[in-house]
Formats: C-alpha cells, sequence, structure tokens
C-alpha cells in the first residue's frame, strides 16, 4: 500500500521548513551577542557553528524539499548580512577588530541590494566573499592572536574590494539587472 499523496496545506508547510531554519539564525544574534559579552565564549562560539551549519543546511533543505523560492533566497540573503554585519559590530564593540573592519562589508552588503531587483542575484564571487566572511568571523571568534587578527583585519577590506570590483564588472556586462 502506498502512501496517500500530500495535501496543499502539508506542501506549505514543508515549503516553509528552509525559512524557518533561517530564521533561527536571526534570533541566534541576540543569543550570540549575550553569550559573548557575558564572557560565555565558548558557547557563544558554538552557537556560531550552529548558525553556520544551518546556513547550509536552510539552502540543502529547500532543494530536497523543492521549496527554492524568490522569497527563501531574499531572506538567506538578508539574513547572512544581518548575522555578519552584527557578529562584525559585536567584535569591534569588544575591541577584537578596529572599528572601521566592519564598514567595508556593510558597503558591499549596501551595493549588494541596492544593485539588485526584487531578489539579490549574486555576482561569481559574491557566494564565496560571504563563506569567507563566516570563517573570518569564527576565527575572529575563537581567537587567532595577534598576527593572525592583523591578518584577518587586512583580508576583510581586500577581499570586500575584490567583490564591489566583480560586482561592477559582471553588472556592466549586463548580467545583473536592477
Amino acid at each position: 500500500m502506498t502512501d496517500p499523496a500530500p495535501t496543499a496545506g502539508a506542501k506549505r508547510w514543508h515549503r516553509a521548513i528552509p525559512s524557518l531554519v533561517t530564521a533561527l539564525r536571526l534570533v541566534a544574534i541576540p543569543a550570540i551577542w549575550i553569550l559573548w559579552l557575558r564572557e560565555m565564549h565558548p558557547a557563544a562560539i558554538g552557537l556560531y557553528g550552529f548558525v553556520v551549519l544551518s546556513d547550509a543546511l536552510d539552502g540543502w533543505l529547500a532543494r530536497r524539499l523543492d521549496a527554492v523560492t524568490r522569497f527563501g533566497g531574499f531572506f538567506d540573503a538578508v539574513t547572512d548580512i544581518a548575522v555578519i554585519l552584527s557578529l562584525l559590530a559585536l567584535l569591534s564593540w569588544n575591541g577584537v577588530v578596529p572599528v572601521w573592519v566592519p564598514i567595508a562589508p556593510a558597503v558591499v552588503a549596501g551595493v549588494f541590494l541596492a544593485t539588485s531587483s526584487r531578489a539579490p542575484r549574486y555576482d561569481p564571487i559574491g557566494k564565496y566573499y560571504g563563506t569567507m566572511l563566516y570563517i573570518v568571523i569564527g576565527a575572529l571568534l575563537w581567537g587567532v592572536g595577534p598576527v593572525g587578527q592583523t591578518a584577518l583585519n587586512i583580508v576583510v577590506p581586500v577581499a570586500s574590494g575584490a567583490v564591489l570590483i566583480s560586482r561592477w564588472i559582471v553588472r556592466s556586462a549586463g548580467r545583473i539587472q536592477a
């Protein structure tokens, strides 16, 4: 005997699961801040690990459940931006990175959103940029020492400049429409 076909309501529910996973990343932001500022660093790093894994999980679930939507892609991109900028702000607030370090990713995020129509379209290296920032934040939370910290403080603005140039080239070539 085979299982009956899922109802329309069940299909809608399954389509919402990836966005719910994405929303958990937003909920985790203040929790990471609180844990970090209360000097509960291992717990903050563990929760950050969940955030990183959930970023991979929501995309996988969207594809697996046939729930890829423009809204889901937009929500995922905006959530990534919120996580990255808020955690760089936390690290700046706490003196781990200089105040200027979060500025370059904030400019990139602004340009990305301003040059995207109703849903963000990423350029060839934009996805790698977000991954790099997740790795940099993880290394900074973990504690990389002064030499590693200095290197990462240089990598963020240089990579940000490369992404802005890439975005300009791709947009100039007509592959991105505002």
